[in-house]
């Protein structure tokens, strides 16, 4: 059975919903990462070592005085004294400090706000697993919330970005760019093949707050009557000659036009994608330069008539073997 250009244009969705292996589900997308964190919320259940900030206006021994919570959880108060806060939520510890200094002051007004807490959060965004949030607990290191949030997916470009805010840590990032204007410091750690591949003197301790991105690799997507229709990573390339991407698809295979070469290339904004042609014959023949690819482009090379009475050239085989690779740029 021999495929049209027209064909390949109703199997990009289809391509889009194939998982690269089966039983391997598809990476979830970039979350987005909120510009603050509040650490307010009244149902926050305090623990041991937390600290807290009180603001209480009539009571200028307890205004605006961080504490911390004891191993078991209990906070040393002045005029309030020993009270149990393990295990109460903010508003808990609200109510009770309100209701043991309405035995002295006249309507006391109190605000419990949690200043560091035990398990403040991390955040992994993009191409991991199970991206999301994370508790930090003790000192942790990149490699182990590696392992919690299940690594990189196959479909990750070769490095991880480490974003710290100096609003929230006062560390910037070991060998990270500084900067000033958005508080920040940012640390890209190389990555090899694997869910894992961290060089040893890359697994630095995170701090709380901590933004870790992993980004989708940029791919372009070779199909038709080539040798292995196949996506091809761009890797640290920012792009690909035509003729190098037909060339890592194993060639373009016998029996194919090769001066109707098409590149199907995403219109900005949209969900269509422009036809591009491209006469390959020419192009190998130094009559017309060689075309540069985009991320997510598609290249199609199709088969002649002739294909048809040639079984394996260009024909179903080849495109089974581009679906169950799962070549979508939708990673």
């Amino acid at each position: 059975m021999n495929f049209s250009l027209r064909t390949v244009r109703l199997l990009l969705p289809l391509l889009a919903s194939v998982s690269l292996l089966p039983g391997q589900t598809p990476p979830p997308r970039s979350q987005d990462y909120p510009a603050s964190i509040d650490l307010t919320t009244p149902n926050y259940v305090l623990g041991p070592e937390d600290q807290v900030t009180i603001k209480a206006p009539l009571v200028p021994e307890l205004n605006d005085r961080t504490f911390r919570l004891g191993q078991n959880g209990s906070l040393e108060l002045p005029i309030v004294g020993l009270v149990q806060a393990g295990g109460l939520k903010v508003r808990d510890l609200e109510d009770l400090l309100i209701g043991k200094l309405k035995e002295t002051i006249r309507n006391p007004q109190v605000t419990v706000i949690p200043l560091m807490t035990r398990n403040q959060p991390v955040f992994f965004v993009g191409s991991f697993r199970q991206p999301g949030m994370y508790p930090l607990s003790g000192n942790r290191t990149l490699l182990e919330l590696l392992g919690w949030v299940g690594g990189v997916t196959p479909n990750t470009a070769r490095k991880i970005t480490i974003t710290r805010r100096s609003d929230y840590s006062t560390v910037t990032l070991p060998g990270g760019v500084v900067d000033p204007v958005r508080k920040t410091s940012t640390l890209q750690i190389p990555i090899a093949d694997g869910a894992f591949a961290i060089r040893p003197e890359d697994d630095i301790a995170l701090a709380p707050y901590d933004i870790v991105t992993a980004e989708r690799a940029d791919r372009v997507y070779v199909l038709g009557n080539v040798g292995t229709p196949r996506s091809i990573e761009l890797g640290e390339r920012s792009t690909i000659y035509l003729s190098q991407a037909l060339a890592e698809a194993g060639g373009i295979a016998p029996l194919s036009v090769k001066d109707r070469v098409r590149v199907l290339r995403l219109i900005s904004g949209t969900d269509r994608r422009a036809e591009i042609p491209v006469d390959m014959k020419q192009v190998l023949q130094g009559g017309q330069p060689d075309m540069l690819l985009q991320a997510d482009d598609v290249v199609f090379v199709p088969s002649s008539k002739l294909a048809l009475l040639a079984p394996g050239q260009g024909g179903f085989g080849n495109y089974l073997a581009f679906i169950f690779l799962g070549l979508s740029r939708q990673f």
